[in-house]
């Protein structure tokens, strides 16, 4: 019986991976891993549809979605924290003391930011009005 249930459960999750959406054709899940994309936002529940491809400035680290708003943001080898709205189009862009951001979080609520780099320094950011709050200059040997 357990067996029975693992083998549906597999299929059923097969089946889910092999979704297509169109864009200059139709694509599957494996091709579209096996294309060469900077990053690829997709958009929808159960269906997925492609919406565009963003080309970093800079080697990501790490993608967060705002929340409440939608919002796209990018961080990675540089000081530099860049917000996108949902059409993709670049909102503004946080300029960090650190020269390298390792880690972001952004609060339930989706109204502020916190970032943290190789520099030592812990940043909080308004997503409101886009500026920094806070910026506290923590002890290296922490990081």
């Amino acid at each position: 019986m357990v067996k029975r249930v693992l083998i549906v459960t597999l299929l059923i999750f097969i089946a889910g991976c092999q979704n297509r959406f169109d864009r200059e054709g139709s694509l599957d899940s494996k091709e579209i891993i096996e294309r060469d994309t900077p990053l690829t936002i997709m958009g929808s529940e159960l269906r997925y549809q492609y919406l565009d491809t963003i080309d970093a400035p800079y080697d990501l680290k790490g993608v967060e979605i705002v929340p409440k708003s939608g919002n796209i943001i990018l961080y990675g080898d540089s000081r530099r924290v860049t917000i996108f709205d949902r059409s993709l189009n670049i909102l503004t862009e946080l300029v960090s003391k650190n020269s390298k951001i390792f880690s972001i979080s952004i609060s339930r609520d989706g109204e502020y930011l916190a970032s943290i780099g190789d520099g030592g320094y812990l940043e909080v950011w308004s997503l409101r009005e886009y500026r920094r709050l806070y910026s506290i200059e923590l002890d290296r040997r922490a990081i």
